[in-house]
């Protein structure tokens, strides 16, 4: 496994924390990004008055939606990049190579050095906690493969030729470059980049079993069937959530700053553009 500069000095604990906490921000930079854009578009698509705000200050708003396409392309890379020292895989390797750090009495020894568990108590406390093994970072690792394939068949030359540099300006080849992209796999693509964060992050610092847990992807059903405040929500119902109540403002001030919108009927373009 290739480490980091500092993986030998700082031990197998901390370079496992280090680098779930980079995976983390790029997970969460990818979510943000790809469901700030659909929402945008969604909403847009279903209200009039947010279409009119949005296009009537279309300066804004394009290179807005232009950077969060930037983003996300940009954070996929970084993700699934193979020459990045923090993509995926070299988190996957870490978990493998330092699979005792998944123990209970690792995570025992981390609790206490925390102050979050007394020394009299971890034995009653892990008698739950199940140890990690090699089969099972092995088995949440075979999930990785079917999403690489999907970034390298259709938003690695993406990146490398239109976002991160100026290779392809003909439009026909820039079109058919997009055109094999898919919309619905890249959702469940980025859901699977922030259930697999959550994974690791519950099975190393809680001792939960290393499994991924179903989030929703879809932004319409996340908007129009939204959860209490109770329940704790994923990342992209945060996002979805928060930029929804965002563009409602923006309408709400539009309508009252600009005189009384015509009555004509005006085309609303409801389907969402590839990001």
């Amino acid at each position: 496994m290739d480490a980091t500069p500092n993986a030998r000095r700082i031990g197998p604990e901390k370079e496992f924390e280090a680098r779930l906490e980079a995976f983390r921000r790029d997970a969460i930079d990818c979510v943000q990004a790809l469901y700030a854009y659909l929402t945008i578009h969604y909403v847009a698509g279903k209200n009039r008055e947010t279409w009119h705000a949005i296009n009537s200050q279309a300066g804004f708003w394009n290179p807005i939606l232009r950077g969060l396409q930037v983003a996300l392309i940009i954070g996929l890379g970084r993700v699934f990049d193979t020459t990045s020292q923090h993509n995926i895989q070299k988190l996957q390797d870490a978990a493998r190579t330092n699979v005792g750090i998944f123990s209970r009495f690792a995570l025992a020894r981390r609790k206490i050095r925390s102050g979050a568990l007394p020394r009299t108590n971890f034995r009653v406390y892990f008698e739950d906690v199940a140890s990690l093994k090699v089969a099972d970072v092995d088995r949440i690792g075979r999930l990785i493969r079917p999403h690489r394939r999907l970034y390298v068949g259709a938003y690695d030359a993406l990146r490398d030729k239109i976002f991160a540099h100026t290779e392809i300006i003909d439009s026909e080849n820039i079109s058919e470059m997009f055109s094999k992209t898919n919309l619905k796999r890249l959702q469940q693509l980025v859901a699977f980049l922030y259930s697999f964060h959550g994974a690791y992050q519950g099975a190393f610092q809680n001792g939960h079993r290393l499994v991924l847990r179903p989030t929703r992807h879809s932004v319409g059903n996340m908007l129009r069937r939204p959860k209490g405040r109770a329940v704790v929500k994923c990342a992209q119902e945060l996002i979805c959530e928060s930029t929804a109540v965002f563009l409602r403002s923006v309408a709400v001030a539009n309508v009252k700053r600009a005189p009384r919108l015509k009555r004509s009927r005006v085309r609303v373009v409801t389907r969402t553009r590839r990001p």
